[in-house]
């Protein structure tokens, strides 16, 4: 049985921590390590983390020195385990106890990243919830419908250890599971397995990695995409077109490349349940929530 490595970054995660990691001692795969890498909390996270590790080897506990920040800390924390594959996740949500056992048996045998569907929660988890069946995920290896929208997310990600070799270290200033789901695509692909895997808890404290529309950071992100030596030339035409329009701030020519493109920009939305008028739609309020007036 291969051995997966689960990564746990935490900060100031008292409240939840706790039912988290017990929902992935809780998993019936039976090689597991768990890293904990703790980012200066000053709450009790550290002594929960702490207690639960002297009556569970598998926990490994790592405290910071000093403050890494939310990339580096998973960076760092993820260059710690030894597993065949690694999934990532946040502190304070609940896994389905057959996670990880269903995404590996769900394995194409060929992509080195996987993620699963999660459903939001408020209070307790409603684990009769499902992710609604018209939205999809990002799978394949055509890494242009990332430039716009990443649904490649952190918390429901699995892969294998072979993809840091492409992604490590993680550029400064982009989100990481952008840029994982990223290097998965140019690399060896992604999967979707379409499965509600993840009870993701939304709180007043939620560290969010969303994904921001801020024109510098998606210019940054986008050269950073480019700087990666598997991209493409149809890759790179692409997000070179991207830069130039926004980096002009040309409203018009972007919008009107975003739907001459309009299948990539919108891979997530199934087509029954997305017409010609909602992608008009959708496409004016993407323009305006790059916001060029602030950037």
């Amino acid at each position: 049985m291969v051995k997966v490595s689960v990564i746990l970054c935490s900060y100031k995660g008292d409240s939840f921590i706790k039912e988290q990691l017990e929902s992935i001692l809780s998993q019936s795969h039976d090689r597991l390590e768990i890293v904990v890498q703790d980012d200066c909390s000053t709450d009790r996270t550290a002594a929960i983390v702490q207690e639960m590790q002297k009556t569970d080897a598998r926990i490994k506990f790592f405290p910071n020195e000093k403050n890494l920040g939310f990339n580096r800390n998973f960076e760092s924390a993820i260059q710690k385990s030894n597993g065949n594959w690694i999934a990532l996740c946040d502190q304070d949500d609940i896994w389905h106890p057959e996670k990880i056992n269903i995404m590996l048996a769900s394995h194409d045998g060929k992509s080195v990243l996987m993620h699963c569907d999660s459903v939001i929660f408020k209070g307790q988890p409603d684990y009769s919830l499902r992710q609604v069946s018209f939205l999809r995920r990002f799978h394949g290896s055509d890494a242009r419908q990332l430039f716009i929208r990443n649904t490649v997310e952190g918390h429901t990600i699995l892969f294998q250890r072979d993809l840091l070799r492409q992604a490590i270290p993680f550029p400064e200033g982009v989100y990481f599971d952008w840029w994982l789901g990223y290097c998965a695509a140019v690399y060896g692909g992604v999967q979707w397995v379409n499965r509600t895997l993840v009870w993701r808890r939304i709180h007043a404290d939620n560290q969010s990695n969303g994904q921001e529309k801020r024109v510098q950071r998606l210019i940054h992100t986008y050269q950073a995409f480019l700087n990666h030596p598997s991209t493409t030339a149809i890759q790179r035409e692409f997000g070179q077109k991207l830069i130039s329009l926004l980096t002009a701030k040309d409203k018009k020519n972007l919008r009107a490349y975003l739907w001459q493109n309009r299948q990539l920009v919108f891979f997530f939305k199934r087509k029954r349940f997305f017409n010609f008028l909602s992608q008009k739609k959708k496409l004016d309020r993407l323009i305006a929530d790059l916001n060029f007036e602030n950037s």
